[in-house]
This record gives C-alpha cells, structure tokens and sequence, in this order.
C-alpha cells in the first residue's frame, strides 16, 4: 500500500529514539502478475444482486488518527509501542504509538527501503532495499549492526526472515534467489570502526557507475546522502557463495515467513515458506543448512497470479494474491482450504488476529473478515470479504 498517509487504531506505550535524516534515491516497489501456469482463473463472487441491482458498498471506517510519512510507504514493522515505515527514498521512520510523535528518521538505503521486519524477541529490526542490501538494526537506538551484500547481482531485496535459533537471517531477491546468514564470527566481518571504507568496496550496479566522460554523476554527490548511508556503522558483511541458492522460485521472491510447530517430533523444529511470483509458495527445512542447504518439503500452486504476502497464525498459512484473492492453507495436511475474495487491487498485507483477517490491497482499501478459521472450512470454499 504505498501511499504517503498511515491510519493508526489504537495507541499502547511509547519510547523514545535517536534522530537522523532521510536519503535521497528513486525506486519503487513493482509487483507485477506472473502469467507463467496457464489454467482456470478464479472466478469473484457475483457484482450485482439477484434483482440486477449493484451490489453494497462495504462500510467506510475513518482513521482515529493519521501520521504523514515523508514519501511513499513501501513496508511497516509493529513493536510495542513504536511504528517502523520504511519509505520509497530509503529512509526508516519511527513513531511513537503512544504520543504519534516523531521518535527519527535514518538514511538506512541507497534506495527505496521493500521489506521490514523483527527478530522474535524485537530487539532487531531487518530492512531490505531495492539497494540489493539487508540490515540488521537494534530497535533500542536504531543504531545499525550488520550490513549484509550479495556475492551476486541479485536486484531487489523483497523480504527477510530472522531465525533466533539458527541465529540466522534469510532474504529473498529479484533474481529469484534465496540467501541466507549467520550474524556470528562465521562471517566475514569487518569492525565496526573501518565499516564505512570497507562498505566503499560494494560497488553499486548503477549509483556507482561513473557517469558520461568518466565523471561522478551529480546523484552521487548531491547532499552526502550516500556517504551518510556508509557511514552509519556496524559490521559489514559479504554473504558467502555457499550460502545462495538460485532459481529458488520461478520469479520474484515478494514474501517470506519463518513457523514452528509443524512436526510433531520436534514442535520447536523451523521452517522457511517462500511466496514468488511465479504463483507458487514453497516450504523449506533449514536444520541442514551448513551441510545441504535449504531444503523443499512443500509447494503450493496459485495459478495467474503472484503471491504478495504470508503471514501464519495456529495451522493457517494465509497468502495474499495480485489477484485480488487471499487463500488459506492448512499446513498440517497441506491443502487449500479457503479463498477471500478482497478486490480493490493486488491483497499486498494480510494479517490475522485472534477473531477477524484484515487485508491490505494495492488501491488503498484495508478490508476486514470477522472471525479467522479455528477448523477447517469446506475445501476450496470461496468468501467475499465486504
């Protein structure tokens, strides 16, 4: 949902933060549909009703409260009592849940920021960027830890996900590709006082490149916004070659998500799900890692249409597509369970609460199902969200 106005609900306590400024750049997140498996499209419910008349439009509900970000929002992260947006100019955005006040704003990317996320704990904040870069903040002081760069060109970092058993932290590209670090002294790290010239070594694709005649391209020197970027300190980190698996999925890898509790040998046991766009959501084990890498034990088909987002709650995985569908997934017996029909665009967000499913699409709509499935629905049983 990428405008620039965030419409809050509810407040709960707040902290407060260092301050920065924002980053200049141009990219913005395209999530475009994957045609690649031909079969029957989904069909919506009906748009009129049984007399010919058009159908009700679903109730407006007006924000308690509205927070202007400085661009585009292109992702968002809750803790307890402060609100993360990462925006289209590459900056991360703190607020306060409880005052709405303005904790900071920090260049984090050379690009627009596409992906935010917390450890389980909420002590660490990973962003991705279009800047093909993941990094690891603490959410305490927004100070950066760990900068995280590809071997390879891999374009676009869509989404992360943090194991804190595997102490490890997973990303998906526009290349398709999987990657996957430990934050330990495994890596090959630099310390935190030479980051910055270490990090010059990264040369980006295209704000790196020297303009026409062998000269520096006004971008990069206009108000430091790039040296303020490398400067923010932390480790930095070059991912290694075994720790790459390519072609994971047939297209963009949009969406990501860590569960447990799968198995019953071990219900502390992890497994990675990847959404592409290609139309297909894939399981992975990660307990071999070192010796095999990552490993598929699932893979779901959405045919026509991209999976923008997952989020899990109990035995539900639940996808939003560009189609303007969500499915659910019952990951004990791996089957499609349920289809929600949203409209208003691609279902960019789902999320679920104990007693209703709310999803965000890409024409600004939130739309809300009361009561999220405790039992298995009929199979392939289709709703229409209002």
């Amino acid at each position: 949902m990428a405008t620039a106005d965030l419409d809050q609900q509810q407040p709960t306590s707040g902290r407060r933060l260092g301050t920065g400024e924002g980053a200049e750049s141009t990219a913005a997140r395209e999530r475009k549909s994957s045609l690649q498996h031909p079969g029957q499209a989904f069909s919506p419910p009906p748009t009129g009703g049984d007399d010919g008349s058009a159908p009700p439009r679903p109730a407006v509900k007006h924000p308690v409260h509205r927070i202007t970000a400085p661009g585009s929002v292109q992702a968002l992260a809750v803790d307890d009592d402060v609100l993360f947006a990462g925006v289209q100019g590459g900056s991360i955005v703190a607020w306060s849940l409880e005052t709405y006040e303005l904790l900071a704003t920090i260049p984090a990317h050379q690009e627009s920021v596409l992906g935010l996320s917390l450890s389980e704990d909420h002590s660490l904040l990973f962003s991705t960027g279009a800047d093909s870069v993941v990094n690891v903040w603490s959410t305490q002081t927004l100070q950066r830890l760990y900068s995280l760069h590809s071997t390879y060109e891999v374009g676009d970092v869509f989404c992360v996900a943090h194991s804190t058993k595997k102490q490890t932290v997973f990303y998906g590209a526009q290349n398709a590709s999987i990657q996957w670090q430990r934050l330990s002294t495994d890596a090959l790290v630099s310390s935190p006082a030479s980051s910055s010239t270490s990090l010059g070594t990264f040369k980006h694709r295209f704000f790196d490149s020297l303009g026409p005649g062998g000269t520096v391209t006004l971008l990069q020197s206009e108000d430091g916004a790039i040296a303020r970027i490398r400067n923010q300190g932390g480790h930095i980190v070059r991912v290694s070659k075994d720790n790459y698996l390519p072609y994971a999925h047939r297209s963009y890898i949009f969406s990501m998500v860590l569960v447990k509790g799968l198995f019953q040998h071990d219900r502390e046991e992890e497994v990675l799900i990847t959404g592409g766009g290609g139309g297909t959501i894939k399981l992975w084990g990660i307990d071999a890692l070192t010796e095999q890498g990552l490993v598929q034990l699932e893979k779901y088909k959405n045919t026509e249409s991209s999976v923008l987002s997952l989020t899990y709650r109990g035995s539900f995985l639940y996808a939003g597509l560009s189609d303007g569908t969500a499915h659910i997934y019952n990951l004990a017996s791996h089957q499609l369970v349920q289809k929600l029909y949203v409209g208003h665009g691609d279902v960019s967000q789902v999320q679920v609460s104990n007693d209703s499913i709310l999803c965000g699409t890409s024409e600004g709509w939130v739309k809300v199902r009361l009561s999220a499935p405790t039992e298995r629905p009929a199979p392939d049983e289709t709703t229409a969200i209002q």
